[in-house]
């Protein structure tokens, strides 16, 4: 069992990816499906839950977000950019 750990710098600590895995199964999403909720590639959910890379910052927000069956605010007023690609 790991210990919660209440940095001074938030940017020093990162959420558990086991327990990221264990909510992410809890809410019935796989990995794909947070990932398009996320718009990230499945590539970076793969490496927070293997541990390659360290959750970001704001993950805590979108999963309580994505809990309470919020929507983003703004949805209706996004803008295509040019160059862009859905993986970026």
């Amino acid at each position: 069992m790991t210990t919660a750990v209440t940095p001074r710098n938030p940017m020093a600590a990162t959420l558990d990816p086991a327990y990221f895995v264990e909510w992410r199964k809890a809410q019935g999403l796989t990995q794909q499906a947070i990932a398009d909720a996320l718009s990230v590639n499945i590539s970076a959910i793969k490496k927070w839950e293997g541990g390659a890379r360290k959750l970001p910052p704001y993950i805590g927000y979108v999963m309580a977000a994505i809990e309470n069956g919020l929507e983003p605010v703004g949805q209706g007023h996004m803008i295509e950019v040019a160059g862009a690609s859905s993986d970026d």
